[in-house]
């Protein structure tokens, strides 16, 4: 210390400053400090001062014999600490109740955080109602020096410490050095979530971080819907801001409407925020306060929001039930499901969010779950969206009857204007089951090939662990002028390769210039051939072979079989037998190979230049092709007709 008081604080924090109490331990320092008095020998006389933050954690407070005193004989041989974690004990109450009822707080004076909900009491809306009160009480006896709190269900009134019937503005307005701040509502109190943000952020002038989020795994009570429930808070009863030192702001809000636009506007200074994160229903947004405001607006506060330098716009959809059987739905919430299912509105929203920034800043991506039919959805198409900086994110859920309706589908859905979305997607990954991936990839190819590189995860029923892929990628970005089919690049897993999906491939994809098959193994080698004779620009055909088994197989043995025809409509075979040996490969392991029967790949193709052959990622061999005829120019076909009279 008299070297550096620095150097010996930051030591202290890095390298002594974690302790870690559990059961046994504490069941020891009692016996040292309270049955025993041995203050000599109970080791954190010496070494308490270097300790920063205090953990309990797998703990029986029942097998103490003074549970509710042990926390507070503990904690004045640790007079620096500052963070006390009781989230991982059995039961925080009987500490709790101790550092509410602490008599002499000379020795503790540098108590910040005291941290008790995890992520299983986050989620669970009903709770432990004893904990939140002991919780708020503890934290208020150190309420001139605590800087971090977490509040449930604010809406609710408190009793911390003689306090009776506390609320959420009583007990802020007591921690002066608040910095850091977490409120978590119940999705019940939606529709009155408007005026905590700008309660809180008038209260608190000192708050750094401050994050507004919904809890909605459950519901105590019946779940009451926006669309019940106008906004009647006007902007001009909105309190001002203080916390001019706000640096990273989190809010999660029922809806967006014109007046919170307008007080975040003009009372959050988002050039000075490290983090913006902005969560908010499409569905309350767009249907019940939307109407009232212009786009225009909307597009001028997106443009106030990029100023923060991290920004992140979640666009989720309703709470409402919409696993629903259509049966069960009275008539207004039929109507309400049929103007979501015209998603144009969403993409007229999204499309006002990006501000004054074109579509070619982000980069614009798409996920689609497909649902099948055993999974019963019978819901409304899910859509969720993320917008950032630099990057905007889409997400559906939808069954695979309604993927193909052109009405409910992202990748054929238009703006208003009547624009598609789909010009502006530059990556689509496409999740599909097995038993429907034909009939998905077949209206992708039809309809919606406009993005430059598309991606299918078939997952099989029998083998959910392991999915398969097939990649489309296009060597050129593409406009909405220019023909999607053109020179397409594609890679698949060899145990897609069946003759109805490489009909599906080479109908509308007959200009594809290389064919990649991933993951051949000598058990699927021979289950389909390979019908390519629609592909008539194909140039470059790839096997990429993997290894199976515990010796590791570093040779390869098969036949290739290649079926041609030439300008006269002759058929032609080609047979090559490819034989590659690794020198690093046991001999006989190799010899084993010939033993076994002739592997074979038949595949029918027009005029291929070259077959390439991998192994484990390594090039094993290239077979390069020369013109099976010498192809005739026009005129001299003309001239052969004239000399032969044909």
């Amino acid at each position: 210390m008299q070297v550096s008081q620095r150097w010996f604080h930051y030591s202290t924090i890095v390298f002594y400053g974690n302790l870690v109490l559990n059961g046994n331990h504490i069941k020891r320092l009692e016996q040292c400090l309270v049955i025993n008095e041995l203050m000599g020998d109970a080791g954190i006389t010496k070494y308490g001062y270097l300790v920063r933050q205090l953990k309990i954690q797998d703990d029986d407070p029942r097998s103490l014999a003074n549970p509710h005193t042990i926390l507070g004989t503990i904690l004045p041989f640790l007079p620096n600490v500052t963070t006390i974690d009781l989230s991982c004990s059995v039961d925080c109450i009987p500490y709790l109740y101790n550092l509410t009822h602490l008599q002499c707080l000379d020795s503790i004076k540098n108590i910040e955080i005291i941290k008790v909900f995890n992520k299983d009491a986050i989620t669970n809306t009903a709770g432990n109602r004893k904990m939140k009160d002991y919780y708020l009480s503890a934290c208020y006896t150190f309420r001139a020096t605590l800087t971090n709190l977490e509040l449930l269900e604010p809406f609710r009134s408190f009793n911390m410490h003689n306090v009776r019937g506390a609320t959420y503005l009583n007990v802020l307005s007591s921690f002066p050095k608040l910095r850091n701040l977490i409120v978590y509502y119940n999705m019940e109190n939606r529709q009155n979530a408007h005026m905590i943000y700008p309660s809180v952020l008038s209260i608190c002038p000192n708050l750094v971080d401050f994050t507004l989020a919904c809890r909605t795994m459950q519901s105590e009570g019946t779940v009451i819907h926006p669309s019940k429930c106008f906004n009647k808070n006007i902007f001009a009863k909105y309190p001002s801001s203080k916390a001019t030192n706000l640096k990273y702001l989190s809010l999660t809000l029922p809806s967006l409407d014109w007046y919170q636009m307008g007080y975040i506007f003009s009372n959050v200074r988002t050039c000075r925020l490290e983090k913006m994160v902005l969560n908010f229903d499409h569905w309350d947004t767009y249907k019940y306060w939307m109407p009232r405001c212009v786009l225009y607006d909307v597009k001028l506060f997106a443009r106030h929001l990029s100023l923060a330098k991290k920004l992140e716009i979640y666009i989720v959809p309703s709470p409402l039930k919409l696993y629903t059987e259509p049966s069960r739905l009275c008539s207004n919430e039929i109507k309400v499901a049929i103007n979501y299912l015209k998603i144009y509105r969403f993409f007229d929203l999204l499309r006002a969010f990006r501000g004054n920034r074109g579509y070619s800043h982000f980069e614009f991506t798409a996920t689609i779950i497909v649902k099948r039919e055993i999974d019963k959805f019978k819901g409304i198409s899910l859509i969720r969206s993320r917008i950032f900086n630099r990057a905007i994110e889409l997400e559906q859920t939808v069954d695979w009857k309604s993927f193909c309706k052109r009405s409910d589908n992202i990748l054929a859905a238009k703006y208003r204007s009547g624009a598609y979305i789909r010009n502006h997607l530059k990556k689509v990954t496409i999740l599909v089951w097995l038993e429907n991936f034909v009939d998905i990839l077949e209206f992708v190819l039809r309809k919606c090939l406009f993005t430059n590189h598309v991606i299918f995860q078939v997952s099989n029923p029998y083998d959910i662990e392991k999915p398969t892929y097939l990649e489309i990628k296009f060597p050129r970005t593409l406009r909405p002028h220019e023909d999607p089919h053109r020179f397409p690049i594609i890679r698949m897993d060899y145990t897609l390769c069946h003759p109805i999906i490489l009909n599906v491939l080479s109908t509308r994809l007959p200009r594809m210039t290389k064919l990649n098959f991933t993951n051949v193994t000598k058990q699927n080698i021979g289950q389909h051939a390979l019908q390519l004779r629609g592909i008539q620009y194909l140039k470059h055909l790839i096997f990429e072979f993997k290894s199976i088994g515990q010796v590791p197989d570093h040779s390869l043995y098969f036949e290739l079989h290649l079926v041609a025809e030439d300008d006269n409509k002759q058929t032609i075979f080609h047979k090559y037998t490819i034989e590659y040996f690794d020198e690093t490969c046991e001999v006989q392991h190799f010899d084993e190979l010939y033993s076994d029967r002739n592997l074979s790949i038949v595949a029918s193709y027009t005029y291929i230049d070259a077959v390439s052959i991998l192994l484990d990622g390594k090039l094993a061999k290239t077979i390069c092709f020369p013109p099976i005829i010498p192809r005739k120019t026009i005129t001299e076909k003309f001239m052969d007709r004239i000399l032969h009279n044909v």
